[in-house]
């Protein structure tokens, strides 16, 4: 679990970022109340790049259940309900009142509590407790993990990057490096999952692993949704910054190396298409720090350079209501959709 920030602050990531083009109190609730994320493709995605990249640790951080999961509304319910187990200042039955009210239930408290009071349910959720912390994947999720790993590692297209570079004496990779840079008055934390450098050729090539349950050949649209064009862009320049700044890479002459355009290395965690490598262009990496359009787009795509700005205005304001767009119209928005 992330600890709480200082909104006013704190360091400054890609996902907070990509929260703020949502809206202004979606990063506020991020910052000051965070609450890690739970999907299957989140868990999926976590898992595989683990299993590439810390290999070691992945028993400490991953258990398998025995059976699957509960799902929808009992799943959040149980969320909710081991969230709060933890707080001493919290009855049982008021822990179990806030987890009804979050999870969403329509039937009774009573009947849900039934349900939750299962055996089945009850060996889960002391399964669960049992595992301190580490994320719960159903047999299926580490299965899927397990066949992403296996394909990515003998793909003629991806093992080069995985397997035959790391293997070289004249290269050099750092997995899940963090980098704490600078870029203006704000403090930047940037985690990627692979940067290979190579010093025959001195090339920095940085690497991110996605998987998708859409089919690899439409992660295109994966990379306009969930703001991959921004976090390439502000990858990119965490690694110049890193070049330029840090002495663990061992490079003297960092005006004499290039870094490769960022890659995305993308698996079907359907294990039914091969993975694919999207190399992202100059274009790319400009639209995702200064925004632009996309063709034939009717909104502007914003890029982080554009939501450092706006986190200052609000910072400097103290006021997290509404968008920068929206001020900017005395939050009165004018329609005019039509040609």
């Amino acid at each position: 679990m992330r600890e709480p920030k200082d909104l006013y602050n704190h360091r400054v990531s890609i996902s907070g970022l990509n929260l703020l083009a949502k809206s202004p109190r979606a990063y506020k609730m991020y910052i000051e109340n965070p609450r890690d994320e739970e999907s299957e493709a989140l868990r999926k995605g976590s898992a595989l790049d683990c299993m590439l990249t810390e290999p070691d640790k992945l028993d400490d951080r991953f258990a398998v259940a025995d059976k699957t999961p509960p799902g929808g509304m009992m799943s959040d319910f149980i969320g909710a309900y081991l969230h709060l187990k933890n707080r001493d200042d919290l009855t049982e039955d008021t822990i179990r009142q806030s987890a009804y009210v979050d999870s969403g239930f329509k039937i009774k408290f009573e009947s849900v509590i039934k349900k939750f009071e299962a055996d089945d349910i009850q060996e889960y959720v002391k399964f669960v407790i049992d595992s301190q912390d580490k994320t719960i994947l159903s047999p299926k999720e580490w299965l899927s993990a397990l066949g992403m790993k296996e394909m990515l590692l003998n793909s003629n297209v991806t093992k080069k990057y995985l397997v035959d570079l790391p293997s070289n004496p004249m290269v050099k990779v750092f997995n899940q490096l963090t980098i704490i840079w600078k870029h203006g008055n704000f403090e930047c934390k940037s985690i990627l999952d692979t940067v290979i450098i190579d010093y025959a050729k001195k090339q920095i090539i940085p690497i991110d692993i996605k998987t998708t349950s859409k089919g690899v050949g439409n992660f295109i649209q994966s990379f306009i949704r969930y703001g991959y064009f921004r976090q390439c862009s502000f990858y990119f320049d965490a690694v110049r910054y890193w070049l330029n700044n840090s002495s663990d890479h061992e490079i003297k002459d960092p005006e004499n190396w290039t870094i490769i355009p960022f890659k995305f290395i993308v698996a079907d965690s359907n294990l039914n298409d091969y993975p694919l490598i999207y190399r992202c262009s100059e274009k790319d990496l400009d639209i995702g720090k200064n925004g632009g359009f996309l063709p034939k787009g009717v909104n502007r795509l914003k890029g982080w350079q554009e939501l450092l700005d706006e986190l200052k205005f609000y910072q400097g304001i103290r006021d997290w209501r509404y968008s920068y767009d929206q001020l900017q119209q005395n939050c009165e928005m004018e329609l005019d959709i039509f040609e």
